[in-house]
């Protein structure tokens, strides 16, 4: 689900899956997987950027353009 739906929140997925909270699901991912769920996605998917990512970018590039 986190390669097939990368544009599904890991929080979402980990209440789909069946887990109560997103840290719950990052720690038995972790545990699983060796590396944190972003980081899987990261790797596997080479385009991939977290709305996190993409929103700091674009409030980078905002305060950039405001300073001009």
């Amino acid at each position: 689900m986190l390669l097939d739906e990368p544009d599904r929140s890991i929080l979402s997925i980990g209440m789909v899956v069946g887990f109560s909270s997103s840290s719950a699901f990052h720690r038995a991912f972790l545990k699983e997987v060796k590396k944190s769920p972003k980081a899987f996605r990261e790797e596997n998917l080479p385009n991939y950027k977290s709305k996190e990512d993409k929103m700091g970018n674009l409030s980078s590039s905002t305060r950039y353009s405001h300073s001009i």
